[in-house]
């Protein structure tokens, strides 16, 4: 292990690797309260900009959480779902909206899962950013006039029947 001479200095009495990690978790893993209001602060003003790295976000989203139950708290993973779907790209708002309600309760890997494999279909598309959200709207609007020609089926088929009844 190499340590900086400022650093050296002040672990140079640990004879042991335990000791001199006991030292230094003593020295920079602090559980004050402006070290969890830090990291508090990050977790949930974290906002992804269009030209950040999924992935890069997604470790950093992890760091944080990892770091906040290192020190103690921990949150529920619908929570952990929820504010990472909130810190997700302005173009993936409908692929956030789609995920919310498709599924019954929200669970952080599989969340994690999706964006990843979403972000791998927009890069294999090759897909710009308003090229991502236009098809993700031609989709979404196909999806609606299919629902709405299924429901107008119904409705007609319904009508029909109520009118042979009464004949």
């Amino acid at each position: 292990m190499h340590l900086t001479e400022n650093v050296y200095f002040r672990m140079a009495k640990e004879t042991t690797t335990f000791s001199l990690w006991e030292k230094l978790h003593v020295v920079y893993e602090k559980n004050s309260f402006s070290s969890k209001l830090i990291l508090i602060r990050q977790l949930f003003n974290m906002k992804m900009r269009e030209s950040d790295p999924t992935t890069s976000r997604i470790n950093t989203f992890s760091r944080v959480l990892s770091e906040l139950s290192s020190q103690g708290i921990n949150f529920e993973e619908e929570v952990k779902a929820l504010t990472l779907l909130s810190s997700l790209r302005v173009s993936w708002e409908i692929f956030c909206t789609t995920f919310a309600t498709s599924c019954s309760k929200l669970n952080l890997d599989e969340l994690i899962n999706q964006v990843l494999t979403e972000d791998i279909w927009r890069k294999s598309m090759g897909l710009t950013i308003n090229d991502s959200v236009e098809a993700h709207n031609s989709i979404e609007s196909f999806d609606r006039s299919n629902q709405s020609r299924k429901q107008a089926k119904r409705t007609g088929r319904n009508s029909s029947r109520s009118r042979n009844l009464e004949d």
